[in-house]
């Protein structure tokens, strides 16, 4: 269901009337508004489907089947299955994808299109290139004739709000009182722009605001969309809309008829108007005998509970299933889950300075780090302290490979110029990433379709820090020996 809402005035001799939306706010004064009806209709209908062959005697048997469905299941009476599945209907699933993801993009496409007018329109204002609707002459007359308007409407307005601020007054008297003078004000104001009718015209006040009105663009509110922001859109050239809803401001308010019934606050039920029925208080009061619970049976009992897991009597779902025996379940439990084998930091000293290590390379070259266990991941760590000291580390430019690091350990390690770099789970050769201590670690690495929403952030904070890395490394001092350039030139 889609409805117009236009929101942009059109002046006639003596009325105001809405009959667009105003994308650029206006520069005249209007103060007087009316609602303009509402459109009702379904826009666009998809395009045919391609690749698609069937005879009309297809489609009228499909058509037969859908309505034989429906008349059959009509207020959920479930007299018959639903139709015999058809070939196409995978095809139109597909279609239907695809339309929804278009339907997306254009929403999107509306949205920026929008927010791409109101930078155009402040850009031209700020750069003095805006041309106002009316030029000066037409702008004076305009305030010359909504001033004329507030001045004789001036008392009733004043006795309007003395009448909305009179609490000793019912509702619905103050609004009729005040529907009265609303029409009075109605009045004055046909006589003023009569006055000043001629005038609009001569000057081409009227032929401006018409000429402006007729190049304004008319929005449709899609009310079937959820999201207020997305159901706005532009109504295309050349397409209208049937209307069968009129809304329309009165004097009343509220689009009230005359005769219609002034509905109050307190009028309206509340939900704690309606009493609860007692149960047990006789068979007149509609939960006397057995109060609603049935004739005997556990349910029937005072002080009745069935426990939850409880079936009727048949095997219950915990003894139908299978013991999980050797897999310790719970909370607290992962299965299959290793404990790291630790590398201390200062027996990195065992390698050469800018080795590539891990830890099949750190036994062989005799470092102390025990047997290592089957499938266990490793993590190097700080060592430990000794009278409140550790044994630094002494190695410069080591690549460390691992599946974790502690951050004072990675921190020792880029210290002396080295690199830590991650190993992927239950492997000790592929290296997953270089391992920085800014950017939180990954969940996984491998995604079999799309990446998760933690995934993608960590990758855009990864970028950012690294943009900034790049931004603030400074050039390598300039060199006095022919060694340091022969060094700086590999």
């Amino acid at each position: 269901m889609h409805f117009t809402i236009t929101l942009v005035i059109y002046i006639i001799t003596g009325n105001c009337k809405i009959v667009s939306f105003l994308k650029t706010p206006p520069t005249h004064n209007i103060s007087l508004f009316n609602r303009i009806p509402l459109a009702i209709n379904s826009l666009n209908t998809p395009e045919p489907y391609s690749n698609v062959t069937y005879t009309d005697d297809d489609l009228k048997k499909e058509e037969e089947e859908i309505k034989q469905f429906y008349r059959l299941n009509t207020f959920s009476l479930r007299k018959d299955k639903p139709p015999r599945a058809h070939p196409l209907y995978k095809f139109l699933k597909q279609e239907r994808k695809r339309i929804i993801r278009l339907e997306r993009l254009q929403k999107e496409n509306n949205v920026e299109e929008r927010k791409q007018e109101w930078r155009d329109f402040l850009e031209s204002v700020k750069d003095g290139t805006y041309k106002p609707i009316f030029n000066e002459k037409q702008q004076q007359l305009w305030q010359k004739v909504y001033a004329k308007c507030f001045e004789v409407a001036a008392p009733l307005a004043i006795e309007i709000d003395e009448i909305e601020n009179n609490k000793k007054l019912e509702l619905e008297d103050r609004n009729e009182l005040a529907a009265n003078i609303r029409e009075q004000i109605a009045a004055l104001h046909a006589k003023v722009f009569a006055e000043f009718d001629d005038e609009l015209k001569a000057c081409g006040a009227f032929q401006a605001a018409e000429d402006y009105f007729a190049k304004a663009p008319r929005y449709v509110l899609d009310a079937c969309q959820p999201d207020f922001f997305n159901a706005m859109y532009k109504l295309p050239e050349n397409c209208t809309l049937p209307a069968d809803v009129i809304w329309k401001n009165t004097v009343l308010g509220g689009n009230r008829e005359p005769n219609e019934r002034f509905w109050k606050m307190h009028e309206i039920p509340g939900l704690g108007q309606k009493k609860k029925k007692r149960l047990g208080r006789g068979h007149g009061s509609g939960k006397g005998g057995s109060s609603g619970r049935g004739c005997k049976g556990q349910k029937h009992r005072s002080g009745r509970f069935i426990h939850p897991m409880f079936e009727g009597g048949q095997t219950p779902l915990y003894r139908r299933l299978p013991k999980f025996v050797g897999r310790p379940v719970g909370p607290g439990h992962r299965f299959n889950r290793f404990r790291y084998e630790l590398i201390p930091v200062h027996q990195l000293n065992v390698a050469l300075d800018g080795m590539i290590v891990d830890w099949a390379c750190l036994e062989r070259m005799g470092a102390q780090l025990g047997r290592y266990q089957l499938n266990h991941p490793i993590k190097v760590v700080g060592g430990k302290k000794f009278n409140g000291k550790s044994i630094p580390l002494t190695a410069k430019n080591l690549t460390v490979k691992a599946h974790a690091f502690t951050k004072s350990a990675a921190k020792a390690i880029m210290d002396n110029g080295g690199r830590c770099l991650l190993l992927r789970p239950r492997t000790h050769d592929i290296v997953a990433e270089e391992y920085d201590p800014r950017i939180p670690r990954a969940e996984r690495y491998i995604f079999s379709g799309k990446i998760s929403k933690r995934e993608k952030k960590r990758r855009e904070l990864k970028r950012k820090i690294l943009e900034m890395d790049a931004a603030n490394q400074k050039p390598p001092p300039p060199s006095t020996s022919l060694h340091e350039q022969e060094h700086h030139s590999l």
